[in-house]
Parts: structure tokens; C-alpha cells; sequence
């Protein structure tokens, strides 16, 4: 009984710490001149406060809920979609 309460009590704290993530979907592309490319499609009900840096730029923002961000470009076309951060958390 106490390894069953346990268990539960375990489970109920970590399904909690999945439900706080901010849903989103990052769509990566390249654009004419050959620079990668991002945007960030917020998929919740509530507004976001999010940031996107590359190569020392970092850009900070709000995406108001089932929006896509404007897209931002690298400096340079060597960056690939590895080299962005992107970070968003509830307003």
C-alpha cells in the first residue's frame, strides 16, 4: 500500500512539470539568399513571452496565442537551424 501511494504521489508531481511547457512548433526554412530562417507558432491559449538568438543577437517578443512569429533571419549563411535558441514562457 505505502509503495502504491508512493507511486502515485511521484507520478502526480511529474505529469505537472510536463503540463508547464509552453506548446509551440518551430518552423525552420531558408530564405533567398541562402540565410536560415525561423518562426515560432505558438499552439496554446495564452500569450508567450519569447526570445530567439543567434550568433550574439537575441531578439525578445509576445506571441499572442495560435499566432506565427515574423520570421528571423541568421547574419550569416553559414548558421544552420541548430545555431538558433529559442526560449518562450507564459506572459
Amino acid at each position: 500500500m505505502y509503495i502504491f501511494s508512493l507511486a502515485f504521489l511521484v507520478l502526480i508531481i511529474f505529469s505537472n512539470f510536463a503540463l508547464a511547457k509552453p506548446q509551440i512548433k518551430l518552423i525552420h526554412k531558408r530564405g533567398q539568399d541562402n540565410k536560415a530562417m525561423i518562426q515560432i507558432k505558438n499552439e496554446s491559449n495564452y500569450l508567450l513571452n519569447c526570445y530567439v538568438a543567434i550568433d550574439g543577437h537575441k531578439k525578445h517578443f509576445k506571441l499572442k496565442p495560435h499566432r506565427l512569429s515574423k520570421s528571423f533571419k541568421a547574419t550569416h549563411s553559414k548558421f544552420n537551424s541548430n545555431h538558433f535558441s529559442v526560449s518562450c514562457d507564459y506572459a
